[in-house]
C-alpha cells in the first residue's frame, strides 16, 4: 500500500522550494543572470580599462547560445583584451551539493573543455 505521503507527483517549482531552491536554473538565467551578463558585454566593450570575472560556465552556455554572431565577436574581443576572465571555470560552482572530489574533477572538467571548444579559452 501507497502512503499518501508520497501519491502526489512533484512539479518542478514544488522540487526547487523542497531542495530550498527558489527558483529554476531557467528562471534564474532569464530573470537575473542574462542581465548580467548583457550590461557585462556592453560595459567591458564601452571601457577598455574595466575588467570582469565569471566563474559558471553553464549559466555563460546558455547565454552564449543566446547571442547574435556579432555578440560573440564582441566577447572574443574582450577575452583578448584581458577584461573578461573566468575563475575556476568549472560548469557549476561546488558546494555542499557536490562535494566529492570525483564530482567536483568532473564538472570541472566540463567547464573547461566547453571554454576551450567554444572560446579557444584555458583558464589560468
Amino acid at each position: 500500500m501507497q502512503s499518501s505521503m508520497f501519491s502526489h507527483r512533484l512539479e518542478t517549482d514544488e522540487i526547487n522550494f523542497v531542495l530550498g531552491w527558489i527558483k529554476t536554473f531557467e528562471k534564474y538565467y532569464e530573470e537575473q543572470t542574462k542581465h548580467i551578463l548583457d550590461s557585462m558585454l556592453e560595459y567591458l566593450s564601452a571601457n577598455s580599462t574595466m575588467k570582469f570575472i565569471w566563474a559558471e560556465i553553464s549559466y555563460f552556455d546558455l547565454w552564449w547560445k543566446d547571442l547574435r554572431h556579432e555578440d560573440k565577436i564582441r566577447v572574443q574581443r574582450v577575452i583578448e583584451n584581458k577584461q573578461l576572465e573566468f575563475v575556476t571555470g568549472g560548469w557549476v560552482m561546488p558546494d555542499e551539493a557536490s562535494a566529492h572530489f570525483y564530482s567536483i574533477l568532473l564538472q570541472m572538467t566540463e567547464g573547461h573543455q566547453w571554454l576551450l571548444h567554444h572560446l579557444n579559452y584555458i583558464p589560468k
